[in-house]
Formats: C-alpha cells, structure tokens, sequence
C-alpha cells in the first residue's frame, strides 16, 4: 500500500511467541504508535540504524494518528456548526413569515442574496465548487425594490436593516 513520500509498504506475516508480541505491544501502547511502526522501529534500531531513521515508522504513526483524530475533531465541530445554523434559519424564516407573511419572500430573497455575496467575496463558494445564483443587480435597485415590497414607513426601515451593512454606509454618506 503506497504511503506518503513515496513510501511503499507491504504485509508481512511473522510468527511470534507471545512474550514478544506482549513485549512490542507494550513498548507501542507506550509509545502511542501501532503494533506495525513499533515493530519496525524496534527492528531498525536493532540493525543499528541511526536512530533518526529508526524512529521514523514511529513517527509517523504518531502524527497520523494526531492528524486523523484533529480532522475527525474539525468535522464533528463543522457537522455541529451546520446543524445549529439551519436551526437559526428554519426558527428565523419561521418568526419572519409569521410577523410579516407579506414581506417574507422579499426578505429571504435579500438574505439569500447578501449570504451569497458574502460568501463569493470569501471564496467559499469557489472551494466548495458550488455556482451562485447570478446576481446582478445594484445596491440601488435592491433598495427600490425593498422600498416598494414595504407596505408602511416601519417595514421598509426593518427592511434596510436586513439589506447588507456596506450598502447601508453608502446611502448615508
């Protein structure tokens, strides 16, 4: 099986008594590496390898072994995040289309399109290789439209809240 750095390595079946299988699988359980580096490292420096070759099947068990339980770490955290996210959309849409029924599709369109925008000009949508809606109205039409979905002088000030904060600075100046 083809490791990183061009490193090959295949299965070799061994017989061993059980004092030395205990003996090696004592000295990886403390050296936190696999039953497989720990024998290999044990047998390298028996050959009288210098001990920074040696030592390396253990190493990299060690940092494999780091790396893979960091990943699994990262990914329960993000799986986590994207669950509490939808959570806050679903009760947010839910408390919008019940206080103004009439105005919500105009304000999940603003959300989704300033969410879109936000994360174009992080290049996430790049990354993840997912194509944006085409988007190619002005700040300024944006606001007319919002204007004229609003039915009251309040509505339309909660629409511009929703509308994206650059476009807010720029109309006050």
């Amino acid at each position: 099986m083809p490791r990183g750095g061009g490193v090959k390595t295949a299965p070799k079946y061994i017989w061993l008594t059980d004092g030395g299988r205990q003996a090696i699988q004592a000295w990886a359980d403390r050296q936190g590496v696999s039953f497989s580096a720990a024998i290999e490292t044990l047998a390298r420096l028996g050959l009288a390898q210098a001990p920074e070759e040696a030592v390396a099947p253990a190493l990299i068990s060690v940092v494999r072994r780091e790396i893979a339980g960091q990943l699994h770490r990262l990914a329960s955290l993000t799986a986590a995040a994207a669950l509490e996210a939808g959570i806050a959309a679903r009760m947010a849409s839910a408390a919008i289309k019940r206080q103004r029924p009439s105005e919500y599709e105009a304000i999940k369109q603003a959300v989704r399109l300033d969410a879109a925008r936000a994360l174009r000009r992080r290049r996430v949508l790049e990354a993840l290789g997912v194509e944006a809606e085409a988007d190619e109205r002005t700040d300024a039409e944006e606001g007319t439209k919002a204007a004229a979905a609003a039915p009251s002088g309040e509505s339309a000030q909660d629409e511009q809240r929703v509308r994206r904060p650059d476009a807010r600075r720029r109309e006050a100046a």
